[in-house]
């Protein structure tokens, strides 16, 4: 598994889709919000995305850093994205930020 995160329009889908063209996922934390309004539970879907999908590539979008949201719903779901993607992060072999465009490699190496 692979994990490309980074703040908004860094860069990540462009270089995940140069270097890994297979079974990408892209705007995780927007699935995370989906799941969440459906009132399902996004722990339970990354647990099964991780045993499912090791050779998945999931491009995850910074949301911690900055202004805390001011709605109860947008900080629940702030720190969703981030507990899930430590999961993410945990069990990935590979971590990549992107800041610029400029990948940094935080887990594992680059392709």
């Amino acid at each position: 598994m692979v994990l490309v995160t980074g703040g908004a329009y860094q860069g990540k889908t462009a270089y995940a889709k140069e270097h890994y063209n297979d079974k990408m996922i892209q705007d995780y934390q927007n699935i995370i919000k989906k799941l969440m309004q459906e009132g399902k539970d996004p722990i339970a879907y990354t647990e099964s995305l991780i045993r499912h999908a090791p050779d998945a590539v999931i491009i995850l979008r910074e949301v911690g850093c900055g202004i805390i949201p001011i709605s109860e719903e947008n900080r629940k779901w702030r720190e969703m994205v981030g507990k899930c993607g430590c999961m993410i992060a945990e069990n990935a072999d590979t971590v990549i930020r992107l800041c610029c465009g400029i990948p940094e490699i935080i887990k594992g190496e680059l392709p």
